[in-house]
């Protein structure tokens, strides 16, 4: 474990304030089985990636058609749009290493791992930020079509259909968050414990299931 070294006369607390970044394990588990394996894991994130963009250009197109081209909304889900998908593919290159620690059952070394730490704040900041469209009236109540349209606030310009298509996907974009989130905790957990691989297989089709229900429920059943 590090711990500061004691100040001395002849040496200011400078060396201390370097220690932090020292402490850092910026190596990256970079084999090209686990980063096909991370790639795969995040397909359902990117489909909702897709749908989400679709959803942000049908807003657009919504709004053009009322004659709003400038609007606080409009330029966040275009920066949302990007960023996600960014982050996603970033996570892809973090997500092996985050195993790795898991595998050799080193908590206190994964907290000290470069890599882990970006794949938290990958999904974190961008998870955040999205929450600030996915909350608001007429959005958030996607499993109500007539609750949707009840909480339509006024101030999002944006007529029938297309704040309809900006809910349905922009939770299908949140599932995506979720279940990238669900299969490597599976994972880390499988690694961590040491279950045979019929045990991990298993664990891996709770959170398409959950998916898959979810996409059903605020799509086609409810709309």
């Amino acid at each position: 474990a590090w711990a500061p070294s004691a100040p001395t006369r002849s040496h200011s607390a400078h060396p201390q304030c370097c220690a932090f970044p020292a402490m850092l394990d910026a190596n990256f588990s970079l084999e090209p089985w686990s980063l096909l394996c991370a790639a795969a894991i995040s397909v359902p994130h990117f489909v909702g990636c897709y749908l989400f963009r679709a959803g942000v250009n049908d807003y657009k197109k919504g709004c053009t058609e009322v004659g709003v081209h400038l609007h606080w909304s409009i330029d966040w889900l275009q920066m949302l749009k990007v960023a996600i998908p960014s982050c996603a593919v970033l996570r892809i290159f973090c997500a092996p290493t985050l195993w790795m620690w898991a595998a050799n059952k080193d908590l206190e070394g994964s907290l000290r791992s470069l890599p882990v730490l970006l794949w938290v704040a990958l999904w974190a900041v961008p998870f955040a930020m999205f929450q600030r469209i996915l909350m608001r009236p007429g959005i958030r109540s996607v499993l109500s079509s007539h609750q949707s349209l009840r909480e339509w606030c006024h101030e999002l310009p944006c007529e029938r259909p297309y704040h309809g298509l900006l809910s349905t996907r922009s939770h299908a974009a949140n599932g995506g968050f979720f279940i990238e989130l669900l299969w490597n905790a599976w994972v880390v957990y499988s690694a961590y414990s040491n279950n045979d691989w019929s045990f991990c297989v298993g664990g891996i089709t709770i959170p398409l299931f959950i998916f898959n229900a979810g996409m059903l429920m605020g799509g086609p059943v409810n709309f």
